[in-house]
């Protein structure tokens, strides 16, 4: 009997061990079922805002028969204030910010889009040399410069632009006053099908102490009815859905 108690007890002792080897697997699984959805919950800098404004730009010409036309493109020009999340005790300070891995996805084959880099304060020039080839990066610095690509490194508003050119022509009379936004869109027969996009990109925030934070986005563009309202301002504040990791990212579906 002596011996079949001691095997019981230890029969016991394994059944225990397993049950809690299964339990600590099934925190760990847990933990990064809950890493995966949330993210980060405590990032030294966050996203606090973004603001998308789409309208229409056009630039004259003339035809060789002496008319007028407007060159016609979509523009939507997005900005990110990043600040310095309060709840973060630690001193921090942005060594980068970048926005790469871009990806248009356009609903129709009208015209050719292309994202830009700012060409100053606030300004683009929609031209060759501002074009983004592969990535958009604004170094951490004493204050915020677009022109240089800096951001202050306590946070700041950085940004890009997004054009869509080549959609079409509107004949401009000689005794026309147009207005160069989204409602000249309209009146050139453009409809909202020819110019919806959606466009992802992945964005990389690193501090000077070596952390990365990365998350993926996808907007959908223009922002509002351009084609009856001229100029659409969107304002988003709940960036609930921009899931932040370190290091690699995770695309929430």
């Amino acid at each position: 009997m002596g011996r079949e108690k001691l095997f019981s007890k230890r029969t016991i002792h394994a059944y225990i061990l397993v049950v809690a080897v299964i339990f600590i697997f099934a925190i760990v699984a847990f933990l990064m079922l809950r890493y995966h959805v949330e993210g980060e919950k405590n990032m030294p800098f966050e996203i606090q805002e973004m603001d998308v404004i789409s309208t229409a730009a056009g630039s004259n010409t003339k035809d060789d028969a002496g008319i007028w036309y407007s060159d016609l493109s979509q523009k939507n020009d997005i900005y990110f204030y990043i600040g310095k999340n309060e709840n973060y005790k630690k001193e921090a300070m942005i060594k980068s910010i970048t926005f790469d891995n871009f990806q248009i996805n356009k609903y129709n084959k009208t015209g050719t889009a292309q994202i830009y880099r700012p060409s100053g304060d606030d300004t683009y020039n929609y031209t060759d040399d501002y074009i983004v080839k592969d990535s958009l990066i604004y170094s951490g610095g004493r204050s915020t410069d677009e022109q240089q690509f800096i951001i202050n490194n306590q946070g700041g508003v950085v940004g890009f632009s997004i054009l869509t050119s080549d959609i079409g022509k509107y004949q401009i009379n000689d005794d026309e006053t147009i207005s160069v936004d989204g409602t000249l869109l309209k009146k050139a027969g453009i409809t909202s099908d020819d110019i919806k996009m959606d466009v992802s990109f992945d964005i990389t925030i690193e501090t000077e102490s070596g952390d990365k934070f990365k998350a993926s986005d996808t907007i959908n563009l223009p922002s509002g009815n351009i084609l009856d309202e001229g100029v659409s301002t969107e304002k988003i504040t709940d960036l609930s859905h921009l899931v932040f990791k370190r290091g690699r990212i995770w695309r929430k579906k």
